[in-house]
């Protein structure tokens, strides 16, 4: 059978994996051109140095001796190019592209700037540099890791080897400690002092080992193997520490019958590694790798999934052959034909986004370029592959420019144009009518299917009110664990409309589809952050005539104390029925408490669930606090679909008065400005709301105030026998004396109204003496 045939057949026998996206959409945001006398190598995304919220890009150019800043502007166009000279570091090199080989690392030092990794393995016996960068794109330091130098060399347990740097490769944080970390290749067992600079790469194989390096390196080292340094950094780019890995894979030849047989085993030499995240679940990341190949084996071309362990020891691998599913992955040293995307689909497991610039069935080759979505799951195993053709891209055919190689290098960029949505930058070799050829870059964004009316869902509105508050917490808890497997494509917690099929359920006339505030197809707690996130972006309506019911349950606003210092904190304790009038049926309340004291304005508003009759938050109830500038909105609700009688206490509220009170003193009232309380069953409640009296904030380090003096109200005065006393404070003890200091009258624990008859008092003048906690105030009162 011909290869020809055999690859139609093959591509009938994978056919139920190779789908075309029916979810997904690729528009062209932007093409232009980079002007460089030789090929550009991988551009990539440094990050939005000068605030203008679009990042720029960092390149570079066979031959070249430094690096180059692409700044974007708002239309995605290039509105400056400027050169990072390396020379200064490296001021006795003589080699003529070792800058092509750099990576994106991360942010070490924690100032905003992602730092760059470059490495030479041809100078000593190979280095590795980390730049750090400021916001001017300039090089203000930089590390240069020396395998042999140091406390921590690399060959201590290796036999020495040159070539040290071959690849880097960032790996993000595996150590938890907010500094980006790295794999190193190396070699071991290799040595090249006779190696040229400029040496013709040649594939060989010696020991069933193939691999990519000078031909006069490897003839002289055929025990030579690749080795993975996995290597954890400090935030000054110095090694932390590091442990060495030389991993056998196997190849895999495929019959034309879909009969799989390993035919060979060998050292892996990664070419390109990504992490993929953790897709085993373990806690450990897991690894995407492509590898140098045999230019000639027709099938030997794929990719590996490399799952770790905790301490990052291998656990398992798994291969996947390519050319089953129609995929001509040809390795290239200078470019990156595939790139880690977020999770379209929502199984906890990232996709991976492969550019095929030049396709090819049997010995012929098919220039229709494509990209390919490969889905993988929790086991490594491909699930399923999206095809694109470039001629499907929207807005393609605007660029000016015919691509020749269509995606030479891939990157995801993220969210640039702020749609909730990722972008990737796609390189290619373009030519113009007049056949000049140009670097090209596009600018491609992924996004789903659209949608209408209903049929939409907005992250964190669940109700279908039009607005994302906490009232959106009932619906939540309403249809709380809920899964469905019709879960949105490209799902973002960004407040965007968003496609998704609905699901079985409907509670209170609204499909459950739209309390998936997050996408994943379950209904969890996760849901209640994505209100937290959105409320601030809508307008949330006031209602200032809030229904109550004076036969109702009563819903008690209770100030815990009756006056509050500067910087102390303001506390309500929120209680809902009580002995009389208990509270039947509740599933959940949604409530907003307000209150107009602009000198407490943006303070730390806070909530605490702790003992509430209601339930246990995080264990049968969901609770969310929003804080506001003016207030705090809150939800809870029941998540097992059960309603709860009770009395008592539901939760209490906090409010720091921040210390900037420009009067003596100020009344803090809280009212309810939006309020919902419902059974499961989508009854309403209806309270008898009682308010307690206002809080009094005042000042303590106004001089010489007596706070209970100013609150204290007396008369008539003179009096002809009735006395009427009014505090805004609770007392705890008032007293008579007269003139000699006799005590004729005391009461403990008097309320805050109080009348008294003194209509058997002398007449005279007499003293009263009132004391609330440490505060002690007098009045003098004549008797007529």
């Amino acid at each position: 059978m011909s290869k020809t045939l055999q690859q139609i057949y093959f591509l009938i026998l994978f056919s139920p994996v190779l789908l075309t996206g029916q979810n997904l959409n690729f528009r062209n945001l932007n093409t232009f051109t980079v002007d460089f006398p030789h090929g550009i190598v991988s551009p990539q995304p440094l990050g939005d140095l000068n605030n203008d919220g679009v990042p720029e890009l960092i390149t570079s150019y066979m031959g070249s001796d430094s690096l180059y800043l692409i700044y974007l502007d708002e239309n995605l166009e290039m509105s400056q190019m400027k050169p990072i000279d390396l020379n200064t570091i490296y001021t006795n090199d003589t080699s003529s592209n070792w800058k092509n080989n750099f990576r994106i690392l991360g942010d070490l030092d924690n100032d905003g700037i992602s730092e760059v990794v470059v490495s030479n393995p041809q100078i000593n016996s190979g280095e590795v540099c980390i730049l750090f960068l400021n916001h001017n794109g300039e090089v203000k330091d930089y590390n240069i890791i020396d395998p042999y130098a140091g406390d921590m060399p690399f060959y201590s347990e290796l036999s020495s080897a040159d070539y040290f740097g071959q690849g880097i490769f960032p790996i993000g944080d595996i150590d938890n400690d907010n500094v980006p970390d790295i794999i190193i290749v190396g070699w071991s067992e290799m040595t090249c002092d006779s190696m040229s600079y400029n040496h013709q790469i040649t594939y060989d194989e010696f020991s069933d080992t193939i691999y990519k390096v000078s031909e006069n390196c490897i003839l002289k080292n055929d025990s030579a193997l690749p080795v993975l340094f996995i290597v954890k950094l400090n935030s000054d780019g110095s090694v932390k520490s590091y442990h060495s890995l030389i991993e056998n894979v196997a190849s895999y030849w495929v019959d034309v019958f879909g009969n799989v047989t390993m035919y060979e085993e060998y050292p892996l030499s990664p070419i390109s590694i990504h992490n993929i995240g953790d897709v085993d679940g373990n806690g450990a990341i897991d690894l995407f790798i492509i590898e140098e190949k045999n230019e000639f084996d027709y099938y030997d071309e794929g990719w590996h999934v490399l799952f770790f362990n905790e301490d990052y020891t291998v656990k398992s691998k798994v291969y996947q052959a390519s050319k089953p599913f129609g995929m001509w992955l040809r390795p290239r040293e200078y470019y990156e034909n595939f790139t880690v995307i977020p999770d379209l689909n929502m199984d906890g497991v990232r996709e991976v986004l492969l550019s095929d610039p030049v396709g090819q069935i049997g010995n012929s080759i098919d220039y229709e370029a494509k990209l390919n979505i490969a889905y993988f799951d929790t086991t490594g195993e491909l699930d399923k592959l999206e095809v694109l053709l470039k001629d499907s891209i929207v807005d393609w055919e605007n660029n000016t420019y015919q691509s020749f190689l269509f995606g030479l290098s891939i990157t995801h960029l993220g969210d640039i144009n702020s749609d909730g949505f990722s972008e990737v930058l796609v390189l290619s070799r373009g030519f113009t009518e007049a056949l000049v050829f140009d670097n090209v870059l596009s600018i491609i964004s992924i996004y789903p299917d659209s949608c209408s009316g209903i049929d939409c869902v907005w992250p964190g509105e669940a109700n279908l009110d039009g607005v994302v508050n906490t009232k959106d917490i009932l619906q939540i808890g309403s249809v709380f664990n809920q899964t469905s497997d019709k879960k949105r494509v490209m799902a973002t917690t960004e407040w965007v409309e968003q496609s998704c099929q609905d699901w079985e359920l409907n509670k209170f006339n609204v499909n459950a589809k739209h309390s998936d505030s997050d996408g994943n197809g379950v209904i969890d707690f996760s849901d209640s952050e994505v209100i937290k996130k959105n409320y601030s972006k809508v307008s949330f309506k006031m209602d200032e005539n809030i229904s109550t019911d004076p036969s109702g349950p009563p819903l008690f606003i209770s100030s815990k104390k009756d006056t509050v210092s500067q910087s102390d904190s303001i506390v309500y304790d929120i209680y809902f029925g009580d002995s009389e009038m208990p509270v039947e049926n509740l599933f959940g309340m949604s409530i907003k408490l307000q209150h107009e004291i602009a000198e407490v304005f943006g303070s730390d508003n806070l909530a605490n669930f702790n003992g509430s009759w209601l339930g246990v938050e995080n264990e049968d109830m969901i609770a969310v606090e929003i804080p506001l500038e003016d207030g705090i909105d809150i939800g809870i609700s029941r998540i097992d679909q059960t309603n709860r009688s009770g009395e008592g206490f539901l939760f209490s509220v906090k409010f720091l008065s921040p210390g900037n009170l420009e009067g003596v003193q100020t009344d803090f009232n809280l009212r309810i400005t939006d309020l919902l309380i419902i059974s499961f069953e989508g009854d309403t409640i209806i309270p008898n709301i009682v308010y307690t009296d206002p809080v009094i904030v005042f000042n303590k380090k106004e001089p010489g105030l007596n706070t209970l003096e100013k609150n204290l109200l007396i008369y008539p005065n003179p009096s002809s026998g009735v006395l009427n006393i009014e505090s805004r404070l609770q007392l705890d003890e008032i007293r008579i004396v007269d003139l000699s200091g006799r005590s004729i009258y005391e009461k403990k624990n008097p309320s805050r109204y109080e009348v008294m008859n003194i209509s058997d008092f002398q007449k005279g003048l007499y003293v009263l003496e009132f004391q609330s906690g440490d505060l002690v105030a007098y009045k003098q009162v004549f008797m007529n």
